[in-house]
């Protein structure tokens, strides 16, 4: 995509050269997007939240919940 760009703006060079031009400037990507890592049993815990509908003395609302559990 970017050597068809650079074409029609009149590059004439290839594509190795360009790579390698590339290639120190790009970002580096993420090995892993969730980089687990493990405790004590009680050490860690996990929070949800979530809502749910419901009706209270006759009139609907909406719950919110916060579930806690501990690993």
């Amino acid at each position: 995509m970017i050597l068809q760009k650079l074409r029609l703006m009149g590059y004439e060079g290839g594509r190795t050269i360009l790579r390698d031009y590339i290639r120190p400037k790009r970002p580096l990507r993420d090995s892993r997007r969730t980089v687990r890592y493990e405790t004590a049993p009680g050490k860690q815990a996990q929070l949800d939240l979530a809502e749910h509908p419901v009706v209270i003395a006759g009139v609907p609302r909406v719950a919110h919940f916060l579930i806690y559990e501990r690993l």
